[in-house]
């Protein structure tokens, strides 16, 4: 069941009936019957939007910079600097600097 680790994730649905799967399997492998056929994540519809704001956030701590991420995330230079700019390990470094030099 290693397959599965440090991979990235693919289609949202595909990952969650897989998960579903495993979890039967695990059940099964210790006596317990799961039934997780009907179940699915509250809020499904907004998890692609959660994991590609992960990813974004991760690129900026990262230091990516906002044109390339904006390009590979498919996502405004506006949006990028508006939205994940602080997460930059530059950010405010310049204005910092600047109160801390003499005149």
């Amino acid at each position: 069941m290693e397959d599965y680790q440090r991979e990235r994730a693919g289609d949202i649905e595909t990952g969650w009936n897989r998960a579903v799967l495993l979890t039967a399997e695990l059940g099964r492998a210790k006596g317990i019957e799961i039934e997780l056929a009907d179940v699915v994540p509250h809020a499904m519809k907004h998890v692609p939007h959660a994991m590609k704001h992960t990813a974004i956030t991760c690129t900026k701590h990262k230091g990516a910079s906002p044109w390339e991420a904006a390009g590979y995330f498919s996502t405004s230079l506006r949006t990028i600097e508006d939205v994940y700019g602080h997460h930059s390990p530059e950010h405010q470094q310049s204005a910092a600097a600047a109160l801390n030099r003499r005149a």
